[in-house]
């Protein structure tokens, strides 16, 4: 399996438009801890949030409920139908994250990019224009809130399905196996060696994606560049700060510059 994209197209909308990918989609729940920290922490009640990259709209359930105004936007048609049928109360709309033109200057407090969905726009150019629009989109001191794959990762913690003796055996082998082989895939990589790039991953049945992966360091420089202060990042699971390496990606919160 290729370790780096061969060439700047993009195939991953052809996975996001699968009818098989879009139902499992379509039957996700809940917020990851580190989202329901997030969301709690600097979402206030009463924003006008737009939550790009919605999928069939797990985020929504928690976001709109809240808001003054929601907009969920996502560039698969076949996830918005989904999520116009799971959540029909709230407003969706097929519009591709790095051309929001659509909306108008200034609309929204908050824009929230879960699921290391910015890390999914290729080439580079999608990304940096998507960040651009944010930009654009926000008022004043307005949040973005995003989560992106980490360019150092490259251990996965043990997991194990309960605390018995034979559980944690297999979890352990289990970890060393998926180890060895993030190992093998991701140090030949020029995103680990630079810190930031573009990298081909397997996601279980979904098939292969490619996904940009950038230190800390290189997410802050790129964001401070498009207009935007760093706030915080946080590691997949708050509070806990794990090593660099074994942070599969990471949670960050940045705010509009003011003028």
């Amino acid at each position: 399996m290729p370790t780096e994209p061969p060439t700047p197209v993009d195939t991953n909308i052809a996975r996001f438009r699968d009818d098989r990918v879009v139902a499992d989609y379509a039957n996700l729940s809940g917020l990851r801890d580190c989202e329901a920290f997030l969301f709690a922490t600097y979402i206030a009640p009463g924003c006008d949030v737009l939550d790009l990259g919605v999928g069939a709209g797990r985020t929504a359930a928690f976001l709109a409920p809240h808001a003054r105004n929601y907009l969920g936007v996502d560039y698969s048609e076949e996830m918005i139908e989904a999520a116009k049928r799971n959540f029909p109360q709230y407003r969706f709309a097929f519009m591709d994250a790095a051309d929001l033109s659509p909306l108008a200057n200034e609309s929204f407090e908050v824009i929230v990019f879960s699921s290391n969905g910015l890390g999914y726009l290729y080439p580079d150019n999608k990304r940096l224009l998507c960040i651009g629009e944010c930009h654009r989109l926000l008022r004043q001191g307005g949040l973005f809130i995003f989560s992106l794959h980490n360019a150092y990762s490259l251990l996965v913690r043990p997991a194990r399905a309960s605390r018995s003796p034979v559980a944690t055996i297999k979890g352990l082998l289990a970890a060393l196996r998926d180890n060895v082989k993030r190992l093998c895939q991701r140090i030949p990589t020029r995103a680990f060696w630079l810190g930031h790039g573009y990298v081909r991953v397997s996601a279980s049945a979904h098939g292969e994606f490619t996904i940009y992966a950038a230190s800390v360091a290189v997410v802050r420089r790129e964001l401070d560049a498009a207009g935007f202060n760093f706030v915080a990042d946080y590691v997949e699971r708050h509070p806990y700060r794990m090593s660099r390496f074994l942070t599969r990606w990471n949670y960050y919160v940045f705010r509009k510059r003011d003028v």
